[in-house]
């Protein structure tokens, strides 16, 4: 079954708290380059995920778009980045589209994410 694009956030779990998104990537390793774009990595093996999430916050996108189109995303509330070696995500609906090395498919409805360190 196609699923179209949402017009509204998702409600998901993040490392256990609830929170509301218009975006979530999650890199492996971490990427260089400002905002929801993540352009280069330098290590595959440095012991983290690169996540970055748009808020599902009123007005998210376009005060997204606001602070990207001067060049400075960084500098907006609605784009928060962690790198963690780590990361669970759940609560998600059955049927939740995921994107994963190119490929498109459906989410369990739970993830964990784990980064495993150098030996």
């Amino acid at each position: 079954m196609d699923r179209q694009p949402s017009a509204a956030p998702l409600s998901l779990e993040i490392n256990g708290e609830r929170r509301t998104v218009w975006r979530l990537f999650v890199g492996n390793g971490q990427y260089r380059g400002l905002g929801t774009a993540p352009v280069r990595r330098h290590d595959l093996a440095d012991g983290v995920l690169d996540v970055r999430v748009v808020h599902g916050s009123r007005l998210a996108r376009t005060r997204l778009l606001g602070a990207a189109l001067p060049g400075t995303p960084r500098n907006t509330p609605v784009l928060g980045e962690a790198r963690l070696p780590r990361l669970r995500i759940g609560g998600l609906p059955d049927g939740t589209p995921l994107a994963y090395n190119g490929e498109v498919s459906t989410t369990p409805g739970k993830l964990t994410l784990e980064k495993k360190t150098k030996p």
